[in-house]
């Protein structure tokens, strides 16, 4: 009797370890600054463990199953319950250690932005649409950032983007507000419009709708405007809404950071 609960306990063990390592598997991939490769090695982890908590629960049935081999399938179900608390351990280490790096290098990187523009004297403003001021907020959580950020605008509608920011009436409705066109336009507004040395722009589609034939939910346009170089990128995200958000905001943040070390 006690074999059998021991063995329902074992398998409820196990049902939930996998369920949170499925969960933990899609969440490791949304984390900002998380890198590919540590991503990987993450999802590795989880599927050991995912082995591991399948074999404790096949050793929890024979256990139930053969009652006269209970303890020898009781070592069996001690080992692999080991192994799977380690393959597991190992998989919420990365993961925990992942989401420091990627916090950590977020805030480097608004550091080292707000550094290169001091020591080349230039000016940044932006203009946001999808990211809904999110990178003005990034930009300004660095203390003494008045002296390089002139300030952003957040032009949501087609109408503030064409009052605001100048950009084409024809562009917008030619090509849509989550354009290249656009983003261009918007990253040249904003800079002709707070007179800063550097623009830069972001309008995507954040979701979870809104997406058209050929512009799917997740597609954003970066774009930079200086007195020397205008560029501008497309990103498909997959995450949710925030996470969206987020990504577009940090790409628009490397965006700047390459181009001012470009300069040095």
């Amino acid at each position: 009797m006690l074999s059998l609960i021991g063995g329902i306990l074992i398998l409820l063990g196990a049902v939930f370890l996998m369920v949170v390592m499925s969960v933990l598997s899609g969440f490791a991939g949304s984390i900002p600054g998380m890198p590919a490769g540590a991503t990987d090695i993450l999802l590795i982890y989880g599927v050991v463990g995912l082995i591991f908590a399948l074999l404790v629960l096949v050793g929890a049935v024979m256990m139930w199953a053969r009652p006269q081999q209970h303890v020898a399938w009781g070592v069996v179900v001690l080992l692999f319950s080991l192994f799977s608390f380690i393959s597991g351990g190992g998989f919420l280490l990365g993961l925990i250690l992942g989401l420091v790096g990627g916090i950590l290098g977020i805030v480097a990187m608004r550091l080292v932005i707000g550094q290169l523009l001091t020591a080349q004297q230039l000016t940044v403003a932006v203009a946001e649409s999808c990211t809904g001021g999110l990178i003005g907020h990034r930009l300004t959580n660095v203390p003494g950032s008045s002296a390089y950020f002139l300030g952003g605008v957040m032009a949501y509608a087609y109408d503030a983007k064409e009052r605001l920011l100048g950009v084409s009436h024809n562009t917008l409705y030619d090509h849509g507000a989550v354009s290249e066109e656009t983003a261009r336009e918007m990253a040249r507004g904003v800079r002709r419009a707070l007179g800063s040395d550097v623009g830069v722009s972001v309008t995507g589609i954040a979701g979870p709708g809104g997406g058209l034939p050929g512009k799917p939910v997740g597609l954003t346009w970066v774009a930079l405007s200086a007195r020397d170089v205008e560029r501008a990128e497309h990103y498909v995200w997959d995450g949710d809404r925030i996470t969206n958000k987020e990504k577009s905001a940090e790409a628009a943040l490397v965006m700047v950071k390459e181009y001012l070390e470009s300069l040095r």
